[in-house]
């Protein structure tokens, strides 16, 4: 048996204040660095209230799986099928969310999520899936290594950052055929 065995499951919503819990704290392990502290707070009420997040569970399109560590819960992703992207006018599989708590990246646990929702996308039919990645994040390296390529570049406007530059966003996408 592996000294650190890494377990997928989908996430039922009768977890949800679990899941909802690991889903700051992964954010919160990655990006506080983005925001003032008031703005964080306003960021994390905007994209983590419970109605926000509720939508994936209750969209039959979206799937949203959560990996365990040794037997702790370390890093989620949502992922929803027939998703239109613009301005492009593509329909095509959206990787929302995956993250992982600062402690258990590098250990293979990103790569199952990555794997998980490109076996997802497959199975829908996609002939691609894209996402959205801070520019400034690690995990652009990430996502290229996996097969992701930069389409563009955005700017994140809904709530002010410490700044411009900071805001940017990649939007990338990989080919599933």
């Amino acid at each position: 048996m592996s000294p650190n065995p890494i377990r997928i499951e989908d996430v039922q919503q009768s977890q949800f204040d679990s899941f909802r819990t690991l889903a700051i704290r992964a954010y919160l392990g990655s990006y506080p660095y983005l925001w003032t502290p008031e703005n964080l707070q306003r960021y994390l009420d905007l994209e983590y209230s419970k109605e926000r997040l509720l939508r994936f569970f209750t969209d039959p399109n979206s799937a949203v799986w959560w990996t365990f560590l040794n037997e702790k819960p370390v890093g989620y992703a949502v992922v929803r099928k027939r998703t239109r992207i613009q301005p492009e006018e593509k329909i095509v599989a959206f990787l929302h969310r995956l993250y992982i708590l600062p402690e258990a990246q590098g250990l293979g646990v990103g790569q199952g999520l990555c794997k998980k929702a490109t076996h997802f996308a497959q199975a829908a039919g996609e002939t691609e899936i894209w996402l959205y990645c801070m520019a400034s994040a690690p995990a652009v390296l990430f996502y290229r290594h996996h097969g992701y390529e930069t389409v563009r570049t955005t700017y994140y406007n809904q709530i002010p950052m410490r700044n411009r530059e900071i805001s940017k966003i990649l939007v990338m996408k990989k080919s599933l055929l």
